[in-house]
């Protein structure tokens, strides 16, 4: 008996010594709270494409086009308030030849397309736990083509305004901070810079990457270093490594260089209130010497209710996001022809309601993987609906069951710049009616598979 007491510590300190690296499993990316001043970014997005054929003893045809997209926003994400405002614009500018078969008759064709969008969102915290609201957005856009044969031109002209106001409880918390706190220490330890760490060393260096993240600038070498020197003084200051190495620098200037802008969400929203929209639409024609105008108006007033759910998956890389809204609103259309007078053609009460899951994977730094669902429902609730213009009911718009299922791919070259593909499917339904193009069941599906990369200045 007394020879067992030495193997009987040694298996207490082989337990309590294996116990040690294991420490970090304990943390909880659900635990986390982002809590920053200001995020800026920006992004650029650039295309241009051009077709040309070219044949002897003719002018020849090609399509060519050039545009691009930009996106400034600021979030600010504190106890009190949680802050969201960007500006979205887009240009596109083309050009299409072609000669007419069996003619010497040659159209050209010149188009444009602008676009600008504003959006402010906040929500004000008068308890951790209870908040109101409100949200505004603009969208407006311009698009016209001009021929050359014969004086042909058309322009279309479109805005939105929306508002809501509303009252809540509960939060989305932010977690991708802490998974590039462990991103960095695992790094670390399979580099030898350091043997184990703990939970405590995670919390503290999100917290480090939370304060410093925001305050991206146009300087990116002297930041880097700002940036580079905060994260070193965080670990010697916590113990996980002893001293200044090229190792160390080496692993945090990896992962601070190429972390993604992808987020990980977790907690619970409920919220419930009024929302007013106004679209208008303009139409304008030329052909020869008779110009047309059009031009719509669409006014919805009504209330909403929207939860959310959000759960971080149990291996801490990805996240599940649930989302219901029902929507009860009244609306009223107006159209105007030429120097008519303004008629209101429609107006009613429509109900929609729809449901969203997402899944989300961050299996690395470099990496992110989403899947999104959506299923609406949208039923007008009387029979004198009209023609809806805006997504329509002629088009069967009101009767409309939509599925839309879409995965996206992010590859992340470095902080600023990132390779997206996106591959998406809508199906629809539309059940048979009486009257109109739709007196039969209409099912509907649409593939669609897009690339492109996008530039992040700041």
């Amino acid at each position: 008996m007394k020879c067992s007491k030495p193997y009987f510590f040694l298996a207490l300190l082989f337990m309590l010594c294996s116990t040690l690296p294991a420490q970090e499993l304990t943390y909880d990316l659900s635990d986390y709270k982002a809590r920053f001043e200001r995020r800026p970014g920006m992004q650029l997005n650039f295309r241009s494409d051009f077709d040309g054929r070219y044949i002897t003893n003719n002018k020849g045809s090609f399509d060519g086009d050039f545009g691009g997209f930009t996106n400034w926003f600021l979030n600010r994400n504190t106890d009190e308030l949680i802050s969201n405002w960007s500006i979205t614009g887009s240009a596109l500018l083309g050009r299409t030849q072609f000669m007419f078969l069996g003619s010497n008759r040659v159209d050209e064709r010149d188009r444009y397309f602008l676009s600008v969008s504003l959006n402010l969102r906040q929500d004000r915290y008068q308890s951790p736990n209870q908040f109101w609201g409100y949200e505004i957005g603009f969208t407006g856009l311009e698009s016209g083509t001009a021929s050359s044969l014969p004086e042909q031109e058309d322009r279309t002209g479109r805005f939105g305004l929306n508002a809501s106001l509303y009252k809540g409880t509960g939060r989305i918390e932010f977690a991708e901070d802490a998974l590039l706190a462990r991103w960095m220490l695992q790094d670390l330890q399979t580099a030898g810079v350091t043997s184990d760490y703990s939970a405590e060393d995670v919390q503290a260096l999100a917290e480090t990457i939370t304060f410093i993240i925001g305050n991206r600038v146009f300087d990116f070498r002297r930041r880097r270093i700002y940036e580079l020197e905060q994260l070193q003084q965080t670990l010697l200051e916590r113990g996980v490594t002893g001293e200044e190495s090229f190792l160390l620098f080496a692993v945090l200037n990896d992962n601070w260089a190429f972390a993604n802008r992808a987020t990980l969400t977790h907690g619970n929203r409920f919220a419930y209130g009024v929302q007013s929209e106004i679209r208008g639409n303009s139409l304008r024609e030329s052909f020869f010497d008779t110009k047309t105008k059009r031009r719509f108006l669409d006014n919805t007033y009504g209330l909403f209710t929207e939860y959310t759910r959000s759960r971080i998956v149990k291996n801490n890389n990805g996240s599940n996001s649930f989302t219901a809204r029902l929507d009860v609103n009244y609306y009223q259309e107006f159209e105007k022809f030429n120097s008519e007078d303004t008629e209101n053609v429609s107006g009613g009460w429509q109900g929609i309601a729809s449901l969203n899951y997402t899944r989300t994977w961050l299996p690395n730094s470099r990496t992110t993987f989403r899947w999104s669902n959506t299923l609406s429902y949208r039923r007008f609730l009387q029979s004198n609906y009209g023609i809806d213009r805006t997504g329509g009911a002629f088009f069967g718009n009101q009767f409309r069951d939509n599925f839309v299922s879409s995965l996206f791919v992010d590859y992340f070259v470095s902080y600023q710049w990132a390779f997206r593909l996106q591959a998406a499917a809508e199906a629809y339904h539309i059940p048979a009616q009486e009257t109109g193009p739709f007196r039969e069941r209409t099912f509907g599906f649409y593939p669609q598979i897009q690339f492109s990369t996008n530039y992040f200045f700041f």
